[in-house]
């Protein structure tokens, strides 16, 4: 099943990721930001959300099938972030209502549905874990809610389905933005290369000793295709779109598996002992100055894999996983001497 897509936010980690893996599946791909980036496939739509005459403008003549919402903008406050960000999502759908042709929204949260907004954040009396979809909203106000509501009553008038997708921490490439933990960790790790610096742990005791999950932007558009094309998820659903990649990073271990591997020794590291995230390969190639795959891999058969002990002290290694045609896997995994 293909049709149009309409993508607000295509510029960001989740929306490029969409915008690329529909136009590879022969969708017809509208890509909307404020400044789109140029992508394969993908139309840009250049619009303004918080304008409803800019967003009406851009749409007029289009007659997408799917819309897909993964934009925000932070404000100061959580009652400013309810009033721009709910306000975004009712002027977009505003401006595709004339046109009668949407069949499907997909709306993107995530975490702070449960754990609340960004004044709140873990207060309070929280729902025990694991996180389930049918649980009810927390007592404060939360602009993940409000923008649901602008979906929920959207849809209620104009007969569309709908889902919610709740992601955690999501790593994917995008350009130009900085909220991405797999791009800050590689500009930070080639800073410390260029500079002779150690590749020190640059988070918090907390982040250190705390577990986390973390989401594929690839995965997370993989999720949102299947739930705007498969009739049993399309009427109407909400679900969270968190893979098992845990990371914590003072207490983990390295992973092995049969797969091809090839390893580097990127620096001295002060104390980390293995941290996961499936992160594009392309986001640490720059941080450890490898062109490609070919670099990483010295002969036809795979390298197995070295004991712990084998590497110098304090020194950072990097497992790269790939596939029987040599490319780069989706996971990548760091793991060093204690």
């Amino acid at each position: 099943m293909s049709g149009t897509a309409l993508i607000a936010g295509s510029s960001g980690i989740a929306g490029s990721a969409l915008a690329t893996l529909l136009a590879a599946q022969g969708w017809q791909v509208l890509g909307l930001a404020r400044h789109p980036q140029a992508l394969p496939g993908v139309t840009p739509v250049a619009a303004d959300l918080q304008d409803p005459s800019s967003v009406a403008a851009a749409l007029a003549g289009l007659r997408p099938s799917h819309l897909f919402f993964a934009s925000w903008a932070r404000q100061a406050s959580e009652a400013e972030n309810i009033r721009v960000n709910a306000g975004m999502v009712r002027n977009l759908l505003d401006a595709v209502r004339p046109a009668a042709s949407v069949r499907h929204v997909a709306l993107v949260t995530g975490l702070k549905h449960y754990l609340g907004p960004f004044e709140a954040y873990g207060r309070g009396v929280l729902p025990p874990t694991p996180f389930r979809e049918e649980q009810p909203r927390l007592d404060l106000p939360n602009f993940y809610y409000a923008q649901e509501d602008e979906v929920f009553a959207a849809a209620a008038r104009d007969g569309f389905g709908w889902s919610v997708h709740r992601p955690h921490t999501v790593i994917g490439k995008a350009v130009g933005n900085a909220m991405n933990m797999g791009t800050t960790l590689a500009v930070y790790a080639s800073l410390c290369r260029a500079s002779g610096q150690p590749f020190r742990f640059p988070g918090s005791p907390a982040q250190w000793n705390g577990l986390t999950d973390m989401t594929d932007a690839r995965q997370l558009a993989r999720h949102l295709l299947w739930a705007a094309t498969t009739p049993a998820a399309a009427a109407a659903h909400s679900s969270h779109c968190v893979p098992r990649n845990i990371s914590m990073p003072s207490s983990s271990r390295p992973k092995t598996n049969q797969n091809q591997k090839a390893f580097i020794d990127i620096g001295p590291i002060r104390r980390m002992a293995f941290i996961s995230m499936t992160a594009s390969y392309a986001f640490f190639a720059g941080a450890l100055g490898i062109s490609g795959p070919t670099d990483l891999i010295s002969s036809a058969t795979p390298p197995t894999i070295p004991a712990r002990d084998d590497m110098s002290a304090g020194m950072i290694r990097v497992l790269v996983l790939f596939d029987s045609a040599k490319r780069p896997k989706a996971s990548t995994y760091f793991c060093a001497t204690k």
